[in-house]
């Protein structure tokens, strides 16, 4: 399976980005998007983007 960074922004309700006073984000790890939202146990995720997570050379 491969692994990705999924990054969202921590949010309530329908906010806009731009109205929010504290933005704050949160990244995970995880095979797909789902599964990053589990991991990351926040009730409020907007989704903001995924990127392949790099390799550690062994």
């Amino acid at each position: 399976m491969t692994i990705s960074k999924f990054t969202f922004v921590l949010a309530q309700g329908k906010q806009r980005i731009a109205t929010m006073r504290r933005i704050r984000f949160i990244t995970v790890l995880a095979g797909t998007e789902q599964e990053a939202r589990s991991i990351a146990g926040a009730p409020a995720l907007v989704f903001v983007s995924r990127c392949p997570a790099q390799e550690v050379a062994a």
